[in-house]
């Protein structure tokens, strides 16, 4: 069985090759995911079973409504951030429906608490709105996200007691 373990440097190329195979039409280089995993360590994880990545996730601390560029350089993490930005989430399709995607969303609701932040912000590709909107995410248009493909929305989930509300 799969579980969720830190990200560490030599899962990078596996972690490159999923967003590849989930992202063909929002390519990002290896060096900007590179980039996230080494300003932010702390939040970002491989879902391994016996050395083998079966999904990842990659979050940072950030700005609410300030959006990461797709495939730009990431520079740092702001000074004054105030939320925990939920850059990727992907299980390979051999690992889906098992609670693994389930279980890391609400990890990384936990962490803003943990963390401090009010709130966790991403950017819903592909439709999957629905799917954050389960775990007490909203839709906030007035954020632009259009380089992010035309299914793209600017989604936030306000933390309270480890929980959203």
């Amino acid at each position: 069985m799969a579980n969720w373990k830190w990200m560490d440097f030599k899962y990078l190329d596996a972690v490159n090759q999923l967003a590849d195979a989930a992202h063909p039409t929002l390519h990002e280089s290896p060096q900007v995911i590179m980039d996230k995993f080494t300003a932010a360590p702390e939040t970002c994880f491989v879902l391994l079973e016996d050395e083998t990545v079966y999904g990842y996730g990659i979050a940072h601390p950030w700005r609410v409504g300030n959006v990461p560029g797709l495939d730009k350089d990431f520079g740092r993490i702001p000074s004054s951030p105030d939320c925990l930005h939920v850059h990727d989430i992907v299980v390979a399709e051999s690992s889906k429906r098992q609670g693994y995607a389930t279980w890391l969303i609400k990890h990384y609701l936990s962490l803003a608490k943990t963390f401090w932040f009010p709130e966790v912000t991403l950017v819903s590709v592909y439709g999957t709105d629905a799917l954050w909107s389960k775990f007490g995410f909203e839709t906030i248009d007035e954020v632009d996200v259009s380089e992010y493909g035309p299914t793209a929305k600017y989604m936030i989930a306000r933390v309270r007691n480890g929980n959203t509300f």
